[in-house]
């Protein structure tokens, strides 16, 4: 298996490995998990699943189009999600076999039926969710961050395929997980994973994220997305935009509330978006969304967010939109290992941009003519 390992890293070796399905099935078939008679701590045993999980491991992180036939390949089999299940859910297994498991789930979960099969099996989101929050268990691993950041890129993955996978997660924790994702919002090292997650849960669920003792961990975690909106760039950029974004259409009057109470009413925030908008000429796949969420948060204030509109209308901040032409790479929400691997939903940027000028220029006459 460690040889295994060590070809799986080369490109060349999967698109071998790929053409004979009976050994990616036998390897899975290594990862057989028995959790009767104490022979969970048999370290044989240990060692067995451990180097086959990091080999389908290696398999399931593949780039490219290989890597996508690689993934095709390991979903298809019917025995994967339940070995992994069986790791996950026995408190006796060995730590060190969870983060290749987590690992697995999260790239498998790029694919929407992968997605929508992990999500019916609760106990593996219930793992991850106690992995990402840190309630996990073992002290030895606490002061590990890439279990967390694992089990939260696949969370994150798994809600992007809609309301059942996302009641699946709140479901877990109840409305007490919101606080603590808010909460991770703070943390450096976790802000990317829990805005994307956050976002994902406030797209699919928004009657539930409308409860006041939810929507009150929204308008808290606005506050501070907005507050690191100024400094952040790239995909840490497009990842706050798109939960300011998703709260605005979750809790709209919070929306303007936190937006309006900020200096001048939110238009040095606004200009930062406008000069963002107008500077990314080319789109980049590791944030394909940027312009798009930006244009979508633009639209959000310009509907509800009266008093800023004046200031913007004031200042000509406006002024200096250009017109957003969207490009192949927008088509897509999320690439991974140099191909589109989630395609976008919802209305093209072409028309987001439309309408935005719509309400611009209706903006400007309704202001010119007060």
């Amino acid at each position: 298996m460690v040889i295994m390992e060590k070809l799986a890293c080369d490109l060349n070796n999967c698109a071998e490995i790929v053409k004979f399905k009976n050994l990616i099935s036998k390897i899975i078939g290594l990862i057989s998990y028995t959790t009767d008679d104490g022979s969970s701590n048999d370290v044989e045993q240990n060692a067995v699943i451990c180097s086959s999980l990091n080999v389908v491991r290696q398999l399931a992180i593949t780039g490219e189009n290989i890597g996508a036939m690689l993934r095709q390949e390991l979903q298809k089999n019917p025995f994967l999600l339940g070995n992994i299940a069986n790791i996950l859910e026995d408190t006796r297994s060995n730590p060190q076999l969870w983060k290749p498991a987590m690992d697995i789930i999260a790239k498998l979960a790029l694919d929407k039926k992968a997605g929508k099969e992990i999500g019916r099996r609760q106990v593996i989101i219930g793992k991850l969710m106690h992995a990402f929050l840190r309630r996990y268990g073992p002290a030895s691993m606490d002061d590990d961050q890439s279990l967390p950041m694992v089990a939260g890129e696949a969370l994150a993955n798994l809600a992007l395929w809609g309301t059942a996978n996302c009641l699946a997660i709140l479901e877990e924790l109840g409305n007490e997980a919101i606080q603590d994702l808010k909460n991770m919002l703070c943390e450096d090292e976790y802000r990317y994973v829990a805005a994307n997650l956050l976002q994902n849960l406030c797209a699919h669920c928004r009657d539930k994220m409308r409860h006041p003792d939810v929507s009150e961990h929204l308008s808290a975690a606005l506050t501070i997305v907005m507050k690191h909106m100024e400094a952040a760039e790239g995909k840490h950029l497009e990842s706050v935009i798109g939960l300011a974004s998703e709260i605005g259409d979750t809790i709209r009057e919070g929306f303007v509330q936190e937006l309006e109470s900020q200096t001048n009413n939110g238009v040095g925030l606004i200009q930062k978006l406008v000069s963002t908008l107008n500077s990314c000429k080319e789109p980049n796949p590791e944030y394909p969304r940027l312009r798009s969420v930006i244009v979508k948060t633009l639209i959000t204030i310009l509907e509800s967010c009266h008093r800023t509109v004046e200031k913007m209308v004031e200042e000509g901040v406006m002024d200096e939109l250009m017109e957003a032409t969207p490009s192949k790479v927008e088509k897509y929400r999320v690439f991974y290992g140099g191909i589109g691997v989630v395609l976008e939903s919802g209305s093209s940027l072409s028309a987001q941009a439309a309408k935005a000028k719509v309400l611009i220029t209706n903006s400007a006459a309704s202001t010119s003519g007060a």
